[in-house]
């Protein structure tokens, strides 16, 4: 799989900085597949504020991103599911996640 993380919107409240993306997870083998997650960096204190149709958990090895049953869990070979998103806060301005 492909995993694409583009920023919708980004904000301060005066303590943290929050950044919005939207999650692309394109299939590119040549089967259809049944279920996807990927890891995302956390080493600076970066954390899940909100997410949606898709299941994230912080954990001590990072942000893991998981697909929600019933919501874009199944990707047809050379298809895209684009209806997932993710809240993250971050220490830095225009936080850029790294994925593992």
């Amino acid at each position: 799989i492909n995993i694409t993380l583009t920023r919708a919107n980004n904000w301060s409240d005066g303590l943290a900085y929050y950044t919005q993306f939207n999650v692309k997870v394109t299939n590119t083998s040549s089967s259809q597949i049944n279920s996807w997650s990927f890891t995302i960096n956390a080493s600076n204190g970066e954390g899940v504020q909100q997410s949606w149709n898709l299941n994230c958990d912080d954990t001590t090895s990072g942000i893991i991103v998981v697909s929600r049953p019933n919501s874009g869990n199944m990707i047809a070979p050379g298809g895209s599911y684009t209806e997932g998103g993710i809240i993250l806060s971050a220490q830095v301005d225009n936080y850029i996640p790294t994925l593992k």
